[in-house]
């Protein structure tokens, strides 16, 4: 779980940070992140890495929040957004897709723990549960997935920090995904288009580094495929 804060407001963002860290100890809850963003365009370029994000309205740019709100709606992402203001004359406008719960600044104290109880437990909804190759049950969210390869007569998905083995084949995997997010780059390895890197014209296409190659026969419906995901982001 990766819990993002955009704000451009140090003092916040730690006393938010610190107290994130709090609930997480008291629920024994671990295998989680925070990343802080100051502005705006950080955030964007980082969107696909979070589950959870805590959304300054204003940031000191009339309605900043509330228009990074808007963009995300209309890439359809699942991140879970929580907004946090000093106005609340301004939470009207912020309704909408993805907005789960809005924070006044000066009530932290007494309401984080509820907005997180609730946001948290939405979240546990979304995922996918399945026995890995061990039989060990799994819980994995489809945005966090970068790729899902052939793995020997196995399925490896690949994670931020780790790989998980499953016996299910890519094809099962296909149906599981949410469409429009995810591309069949070859019978070997199925992508998430939000961690894909490079150019679609050159076909010098990676995920963390790893080289995603796409057969000749597949190039037309991959790069069709990646062109709408972009024009819809």
């Amino acid at each position: 779980m990766v819990i993002g804060i955009c704000d451009d407001e140090q003092i916040f963002t730690d006393l938010l940070s610190d107290k994130i860290r709090s609930y997480m100890e008291a629920k024994g809850t671990f295998g989680y992140e925070i990343i802080i963003f100051m502005d705006r365009e950080d955030l964007l370029e980082n969107i696909a890495e979070l589950d959870i994000l805590f959304l300054d309205i204003e940031m000191g740019e009339t309605d900043s929040g509330i228009q990074i709100k808007n963009q995300l709606a209309s890439w359809g992402t699942d991140i879970r957004i929580v907004f946090v203001t000093s106005h609340c004359e301004m939470t009207e406008a912020a309704f909408g897709r993805n907005v789960y719960a809005f924070l006044q600044k000066k009530d932290i104290e007494n309401r984080l723990v509820s907005v997180l109880d609730d946001v948290l437990r939405d979240f546990d909804t979304g995922q996918l549960e399945l026995e890995d190759a061990n039989g060990i049950s799994r819980h994995i969210r489809p945005s966090q997935i970068r790729y899902i390869e052939v793995f020997n007569k196995y399925t490896q998905v690949c994670l931020k920090d780790n790989k998980l083995t499953f016996r299910l084949p890519l094809k099962e995997w296909w149906e599981l995904l949410p469409s429009g997010r995810f591309g069949w780059a070859s019978r070997y390895c199925i992508v998430n288009f939000g961690f894909l890197r490079g150019s679609v014209l050159k076909w010098n296409l990676t995920v963390d580094g790893k080289r995603i190659d796409v057969p000749k026969g597949r190039k037309r419906a991959f790069k069709e495929a990646y062109q709408q995901y972009m024009r819809e982001r």
